[in-house]
């Protein structure tokens, strides 16, 4: 018969924790990625919001000023060179 030793056999475990911990890692990671672009997401709209407010006061001053221009406009010839300059008219249609 043969006096050789039996070949070893090696466990199945390790390689599975290693597999299975890579892959934990890679979850945890893909998640705070993803956690963290919500918050950005959150925080630019917030942001937009502000400038959407922003922007409609903007708008309501202009729209209050260039009212009050075409008024003066009336009366002013310094007023009128600045409407026949810059082509300024009300829109009638909003």
């Amino acid at each position: 018969m043969n006096n050789q030793p039996a070949p070893k056999s090696y466990s199945a475990f390790l390689p599975l924790v290693l597999i299975a911990l890579g892959v934990i890692l890679l979850f945890s990671w893909n998640l705070s990625i993803a956690l963290n672009q919500q918050t950005a997401g959150v925080r630019i709209s917030a942001q937009q919001d502000l400038q959407l407010a922003q922007a409609a006061q903007t708008e309501l001053k202009l729209k209050t000023m260039m009212t009050d221009l075409l008024e003066l406009s009336k009366t002013d010839k310094e007023a009128e060179a600045i409407i026949k300059r810059y082509k300024i008219a009300i829109n009638k249609d909003k």
